[in-house]
């Protein structure tokens, strides 16, 4: 039988992974200051996402907790309007991967079906992620600040959500693919490269890099969610 695991782990990303020169890691100071200057220069309302926000009142974030909680309580008819403030991403996913999931969780709520609701939230959770990398190379990592906080959600996403259960499957399985996931994921971070500060400390964005690595962290999360890809099998 599978088992949701609910694993929570602080995904904040520090600065010193952002700004690196040939010569080593900017100081501390220097990271801070240049995190200030690239949010002042690149605005980021409309950066989350194509995201739909920040923080705890991301929707997709709000909504999985929102569908544990009710679920676990009984409240089924609580349920419906939690997936109606999904409506955004739930209709975006549909157009830009083909993948329409609200017909699955709505036949798991009118079935109260716990275990069956869960497995699709979290697969609306992935899409969340794919999502991300697809606005990112969509625009070719032109944006340093809308990259970056993608990429910050999109990790949010894996280390708040997903990642308990790869942690379940490398234990069975003997596998180390959490560990793989978040080093692809700080490798992606560096791919951003860095706009520097008025022109200096410019680092080039490698986006053929970030596609590959984008494209692995997502094969890497299969492995542990086949049902993400075959649909009720798992």
């Amino acid at each position: 039988m599978w088992h949701w695991i609910f694993y929570r782990e602080n995904a904040r990303v520090s600065p010193r992974a952002i700004f690196m020169t040939g010569g080593g890691q900017l100081s501390l100071t220097m990271s801070v200051l240049l995190c200030w200057v690239l949010f002042s220069l690149f605005p980021v309302p409309g950066a989350w996402g194509y995201g739909y926000g920040a923080g705890a009142e991301d929707p997709l974030i709000k909504g999985f907790a929102d569908v544990v909680r009710e679920g676990r309580a009984g409240s089924w008819d609580r349920l419906a309007r939690v997936l109606n403030d999904l409506e955004v991403p739930l209709r975006n996913f549909k157009s830009y991967f083909g993948q329409d999931l609200r017909p699955r969780i709505e036949a798991a709520i009118q079935a109260r079906d716990f275990q069956r609701m869960v497995k699709g939230m979290a697969h609306l959770v992935f899409l969340g992620i794919r999502e991300k990398f697809y606005w990112n190379l969509k625009e070719n990592l032109r944006d340093p600040a809308a990259s970056l906080a993608r990429l910050k959600m999109a990790r949010r996403y894996y280390a708040e959500i997903l990642m308990g259960n790869v942690k379940a499957f490398d234990s069975r399985h003997q596998t180390n693919l959490n560990q793989a996931i978040l080093n692809d994921f700080e490798l992606a971070f560096k791919a951003l490269g860095s706009p520097g500060a008025f022109g200096v400390g410019v680092i080039p964005s490698k986006p053929e890099e970030f596609k590959s690595l984008a494209a692995r962290i997502e094969e890497r999360i299969l492995q542990a969610y086949p049902y993400f890809k075959d649909g009720e099998r798992s």
